[in-house]
């Protein structure tokens, strides 16, 4: 779904959850050679959705290393976050494994999962513990 400003242009998408992604570019439905042209507008507000989608995840990854992970699972959209961490949990893993550390790699996953656990028992927004409950499973 998409968020209006209240007239024609198109500001953001909100997922069926309520989860509101600003984009990059509003999207005016009633300008130059889109108005009454669905097909424009629309290959217009794709593109802006993709575009702002990665830039939310490159600010997500780079917010990922800077950030206690309990901070930065509900500061995030939920998508971006399911595929952010598991962008470094691959690049994690394939280096304790070619390392030799998986053991140290284990017990840096277990002390990241008692803390989304601590999360969970905490209070939460809906969409928080949706998301907290997404990684938990993808986690254990």
């Amino acid at each position: 779904c998409v968020h209006f400003d209240g007239g024609k242009v198109i500001e953001a998408m909100v997922s069926v959850e309520g989860e509101v992604v600003e984009l990059v570019n509003c999207v005016d439905v009633d300008v130059g050679d889109k108005r009454g042209n669905v097909e424009k507008w629309l290959t217009e507000l794709q593109e802006t959705m993709i575009m702002s989608l990665t830039h939310v995840m490159g600010k997500s990854l780079n917010a990922y290393v800077l950030e206690e992970r309990t901070k930065w699972v509900v500061e995030w959209p939920g998508q971006v976050v399911i595929c952010v961490d598991n962008i470094y949990w691959t690049a994690e893993v394939s280096k304790a494994l070619t390392e030799g550390t998986a053991h140290e790699y284990y017990a840096q996953c277990a002390q990241q999962l008692s803390g989304l656990v601590c999360l969970v028992r905490g209070e939460l927004s809906k969409l928080a513990r949706q998301t907290l409950g997404a990684m938990v499973t993808v986690d254990v």
